[in-house]
């Protein structure tokens, strides 16, 4: 059991799970910020119809080979 779980959400707690799913966090990563259970997580997600949404992966370009200094 994490250390809030079972306790009452607060004001902040509601603005940081709504931001970080905004963001594209999933409900593990919350959970593990708000120190709750992940079905606590869910469960308080789904009272305020907010949605885990996968984080974009953004491909990184590939570095230029560069030439040897002059």
């Amino acid at each position: 059991m994490d250390a809030n779980s079972g306790k009452p959400w607060s004001e902040m707690d509601i603005a940081d799970l709504t931001y970080s799913l905004a963001i594209g966090n999933s409900f593990a990563d919350v959970a593990s910020m708000l120190c709750r259970d992940i079905a606590e997580v869910r469960k308080k997600a789904r009272e305020l119809g907010l949605v885990e949404r996968p984080r974009r992966v953004v491909p990184r370009a590939t570095p230029i080979p560069r030439s040897p200094a002059r």
